[in-house]
């Protein structure tokens, strides 16, 4: 399900789905990293994922339309604290997962340092 309410898109029809919903952080630039926050839902094949383990294609993340993004952007002056919302998933009106993204290990300014550290967006001088 997205965040509007609709079906999820796409082909859904595996045997065992994983439903991991996620706090989405786009990068905005040096001077303020985090443009914005939306929900990401991360659906999971779990049932094609014992054959990934042996060399296949990566199918149990990346199926097509397997994951959605959206449907809005909020900007950080919107959010008191990102990594204090409430997290709920209906499927068919059963909640499915019920958590909080106080859960979440690395926050998003971490990860921004960590990859401006092995990958600068601007060369060494």
């Amino acid at each position: 399900m997205s965040a509007t309410g609709k079906p999820s898109p796409g082909r859904l029809t595996r045997s065992r789905l994983d439903i991991e919903p996620e706090l989405a952080v786009v990068y905005g630039n040096a001077k303020q990293p985090v443009a914005g926050y939306c929900i990401f839902n991360d659906i999971s094949a779990r049932d094609v994922q014992a054959t990934e383990f042996v060399g296949g294609f990566c199918l149990t993340k990346d199926m097509a339309k397997g994951n959605q993004l959206g449907p809005y952007l909020v900007t950080p002056d919107d959010v008191r604290d990102p990594y204090n919302l409430k997290v709920t998933v209906l499927v068919n009106g059963q909640v499915k997962y019920q958590g909080s993204t106080s859960e979440i290990t690395h926050k998003a300014e971490d990860v921004f340092a960590w990859l401006g550290f092995i990958a600068p967006s601007s060369p060494a001088p």
